[in-house]
Formats: C-alpha cells, structure tokens, sequence
C-alpha cells in the first residue's frame, strides 16, 4: 500500500472528522450509559435541548431531551434486555414529533457499553401522510356520496373496477354483482352494444373516443329493463401502463320531463303573450353619454297596441310615434334608462297626457340596455280613487264638524273619534283615548241598576249582527262626571274587518228637562188630587143635606149636582 493510501487511511478514521459527521446532521444524536446517562451529544440536539453538551453530559436523557418522566419505553427494554438491542418509538415533544431509533451497543460479556439514538423529525411527514389519508378520505367520501354515479373502467379488459353506491341506485345492480363484468353488455340497450364494443376496444390501445373528454347524451338500461336518459362525462388515465376510463353519470330524467314542461310552458307563454290583458313591450334603450335619449320597440303583444292605440310600432323610435313624449314624461327615460343600466325591476304610475291616460308600468331590465315593460291601464281605477279621496275629504269635514260624537271600535279597543267626542268624553288628545274599552266611558251602574259591563257585551254583540241600534246610556268621564248619551250603533265593514260605528248625543240637558217636568207634572197632579176631593165632600154633604130634608118633608136647600 503506497503513502497516499495510509495517509487516506488516518484520515478515515481520525476522530475529528467523525466528530465533524456528528455534529453536522441535521438529526439529534446522542449516546448515554447503561444508567440513561448522557456521554455525547450533537450540535442539532444541543440546540433542541437549549443547553451546551457538557452540561448535558452527565444527565439522564429525559432532564435534557426529550424531556419526560423516566427513559423511553423502547429504550428501557432493550437496556434491559427485553427484546432486541434496538428500538424505534414515535415521541411528541410541543408541536414537533420525532422518530427515535435507538441502537445498543454490548461487550463481549453482553454488557451495554452505550446506546445510540437517533431523533429524526417527522412532523412534516406525519403531516403529509395525515394531509394524503384526509385527501383519500375526502376523495372516497366524495365517491361515496356523490349523487351522481361514478363507474371505471379498465380499458385493456374492459370491465368495471369501480362502482359507488350512487350507480347502485341509479342501476339497480350492487358492486358486488357489477364489479369485474363488462359494462357496456349489462347497461348499454342492445342496439348500442356493438359501437360501444369497438369504442372500448380502442380506447384501450390509444386511450382516445369519440366520448372522451366530453359530456354526451345517451338511453341506459336498468336492471329492471327499463330505459331512461343519463348524461355521461368520459374522461382517460393512465395508470401501471394501461388505460382506464372514469365515468360521471347523471339521470337526466327529471331534467328532460322539465325540458318537455318547458316546452309546454313556452307553447302556453306564447299563447298567453297574445291574449293577456296588460300591455308588454321589449324595447332598447338608446343612451348618448349614459343619458337615455330614446327607444326602440322590438316585439310588443296586441293588448299594448289595445291600450295605447299604437300600430306597426316595431323597429320604430318611440318619439317618432309618439312626438313630446320626453318633454310630458321624462320620467319614463329616467326609469327606462335607470333599469337598462342597473337590470333592477321598478314599477311606478304615470299619466300620459296624450292618451289621457293613467298606466302603471312595470319595467324588468335585461343585457345591453334591454327593457321589458308591463303596461296596465289604470285610468278607472285612478278616477275611481279621485272620487274616494273627494268623498273622504267631504266624510272627514262632516266627523269633525257635527256636535254629536263618532267613534270607531273594533276588538281592540277604539280606533277613532272625532273632537266633539273627545269633549264629550272628557279627553284631551286622540293618543289618550285609542285603544279604549266602552266600559272605560260607561259609569259602573245604570240608571235602572243594571251592571253595565254585561250590558255592554250584550249591546255589542248585538250591532255586530246588524242592523241600527239606539238606546240611552249613562257615561262617566275620567274626572268622574257623569252624563247621558243618546246612542246609535252602527256595524259595517271596514278596513277588511268588521267593526262599529257609535254616534252619541250629549241629551243630559233633555234628561234634566224631562225631570223637571215630570216632577211638576206630579206636584200638579198631588194639587189637583187635594183640591178635587175636598169639593167632592162638599157636594156629598150637601146631598145627604137634601136628603134629610127630604124625609123631614121639606124642599131642599142646596141645587143637585145636575143644576
């Protein structure tokens, strides 16, 4: 052996280079005694256990790194001779988990001289291998779940390596029954099943078809026997060299019966676009500089050329058919132009002055400045409303101008009164007597000695049946006045509900008349009764006088009644 090598030689084995080994792996290394002692320790397991290797040395391992209660199970086996004289034992520390492996070093005698441990971290993998496993958890769940049925195919066999449960459904046939079986002979129809055989033939060798990479209609059968439609998305992969095809089916069957709705849908849109009522117009809308300027009608139905008196509109520019139209209604090319840009539904009503005319206009946008507008003749309507609010005003000048009180109850209580009311009630603002009740405006008694809670529930009930109602009633205000009221009620319908309508006379001047002349018709009568009798005796008197006389035989002295 020449110079160079032996020179090589010392250089292997020379403990400085070993030591540089040592202390450049990006693992922790360290040694320890028969006792867990620490002997060495690298610069990557200095650094994880935040201490220099001479304070480290010396320690039991688990008072340096990795920290814990006692030696690693692992490791204390094969010190004490259980087992092999190495161990392998995942340990968490924070965070981060590591791979010890651990080596024991014996004599001849089988005394542990030292044992190695290497701590190599795994935190990476484990999270790669968790991230993988949730990944193939996540793809099976898909799989299983999905609600379209998923279906492989090996392309140099031709037969089914996959079938989810959602084929199943769909199918009828279990995996078990599908698994290893030629597709195309069990699902396709049989007018299908030979150009579906050379397809696959095919697709084995080059991986290519005419359903490859796209998504087809197609008729599958049943287990049952029965056809129906599916859509089917083809795609190929390659895997250990062959070629398999993935298949995504749908039941396309509630789609195409909504297809075939929707063809009759559209049969009766058209036919209700020519016989509806209200007026529809498609118009563009033509903007200069975003400011809507005029339009364009492209299709209106027969009702708009009704209700507007407008022919042959279509392709023309609605200020030539209509000329003014954007000076008496720039509202219209404020909203046409508004729902053009934004597509945002408006409804508003306008009057036409050309027409004379009311419309309220429903306006539906659509893209690149299209509008679809629904026009609804509401000019009766708008007299109509006139003629209310002329009624009203007249109904509200007559409520709050009679001297009599009105008031309005439903089941929660009155609603409304006018001010001669609120006088008469004795209150002071309309806040302060909605909501109530009649027995809050009743006195607890009336005249009669009747209890007027049960009285007024019968009262009630009774107008609620219909027809007019007067009857005389005993009030009491909140300072505990009282006063009579003549009252008449009313039952009508208002609002959609039923309600009553009470009109009330103050007659408590009438009533005290009325008292007053009763009791002087009394004492009239008491004078009269008094005065009446004492004459009544004076002639009883004066006939018994006569009467004496008369059998005396003497002529009377006093005239007969009849004289």
């Amino acid at each position: 052996m020449g110079s160079d090598a032996i020179q090589k030689g010392r250089l292997a084995m020379n403990p400085e280079i070993w030591r540089y080994i040592f202390d450049t792996s990006t693992n922790l290394v360290f040694l320890h005694d028969a006792q867990f002692r620490v002997l060495l320790a690298n610069r990557a397991y200095c650094r994880a256990a935040s201490m220099s290797e001479a304070e480290a040395q010396g320690k039991p391992y688990w008072e340096v790194f990795p920290p814990g209660d006692g030696p690693l199970p692992g490791c204390r086996d094969t010190v004490d001779h259980k087992g092999h004289d190495n161990s392998r034992e995942e340990v968490r520390v924070g965070a981060k988990l590591f791979l010890s492996s651990g080596n024991t070093v014996r004599d001849d005698q089988g005394k542990i001289l030292f044992a190695l441990h290497i701590l190599s971290d795994i935190t990476a993998l484990r999270q790669s291998e968790a991230a993988l496993a949730e990944s193939e958890q996540r793809i099976r769940h898909i799989i299983e779940n999905a609600r379209d049925a998923i279906i492989i195919l090996a392309g140099e066999s031709r037969t089914i390596t996959a079938w989810n449960p959602a084929a199943e459904a769909m199918f009828g046939y279990s995996q078990e029954e599908m698994i290893g079986r030629l597709l195309h002979e069990i699902i396709a129809p049989p007018r299908f099943r030979q150009a579906a055989r050379a397809g696959m033939e095919h697709f084995a060798t080059t991986g290519e078809g005419v359903a490859i990479g796209k998504t087809l209609e197609w008729v599958a059968l049943r287990k049952n026997g029965t056809e129906f439609p599916i859509e089917l998305s083809l795609s190929a992969l390659r895997i250990s060299g062959h070629w398999h095809a993935i298949g995504i089916v749908r039941d396309i069957t509630l789609r195409k019966t909504a297809e075939d709705k929707l063809r009759e849908s559209e049969a009766r849109y058209r036919f209700l676009f020519g016989n509806m009522l209200e007026g529809y117009a498609h118009c563009e809308m033509l903007f200069e500089q975003d400011t809507p300027i005029d339009l364009i009608y492209l299709s209106v139905n027969p009702a708009f050329e009704k209700i507007t008196g407008l022919k042959h509109v279509i392709g023309k520019k609605i200020t030539e058919l209509i000329p003014g139209i954007r000076e008496t209604n720039p509202e219209l090319f404020e909203i046409y132009g508004r729902v053009s840009l934004t597509g945002q539904p408006e409804r508003f009503e306008t009057f036409v002055a050309v027409w004379d005319m009311w419309l309220s206009i429903t306006v539906y946008g659509s893209s690149q400045g299209h509008f679809i507008a629904i026009f609804d003749d509401i000019t009766t309507r708008k007299r109509a409303e006139v003629t209310l609010q002329n009624m009203a005003a007249q109904y509200h000048a007559v409520f709050e101008s009679t001297s009599d009180a009105i008031t309005l109850l439903d089941e929660n209580g009155f609603f409304d009164c006018n001010g001669s009311g609120l006088r008469m009630f004795g209150y002071p603002t309309r806040e302060e007597f909605m909501g109530k009740q009649p027995i809050h405006l009743s006195a607890p008694t009336q005249p009669d000695g009747e209890d007027s809670m049960s009285l007024v529930n019968e009262r009630t009930a009774m107008a609620l049946k219909g027809g007019s109602h007067r009857f005389e009633w005993l009030f009491r205000r909140p300072d505990g006045v009282e006063f009579f009221g003549e009252v008449l009620l009313t039952a009508m319908d208002l609002y959609g509900k039923r309600v009553l309508q009470g009109t009330v006379r103050d007659i408590t001047a009438r009533k005290q008349a009325e008292a007053n002349l009763a009791e002087q018709m009394e004492e009239l009568r008491r004078w009269h009764d008094t005065t009446l009798g004492r004459e009544m005796r004076i002639l009883e008197l004066k006939h018994e006088v006569n009467e004496l006389l008369a059998q005396a035989g003497q002529p009377p002295r006093y005239p007969s009644a009849e004289e």
